[in-house]
């Protein structure tokens, strides 16, 4: 499903979770 998020980021696919849970948690940091 991420399969171009993979490739357009130089981490590796296992670092592309931690990379999206960051950037879910930077944004309920701003909302909240």
């Amino acid at each position: 499903m991420m399969a171009r998020g993979e490739m357009s980021l130089p981490c590796a696919p296992q670092n592309r979770h931690l990379a999206l849970a960051l950037f879910i948690l930077s944004k309920v940091r701003a909302a909240g």
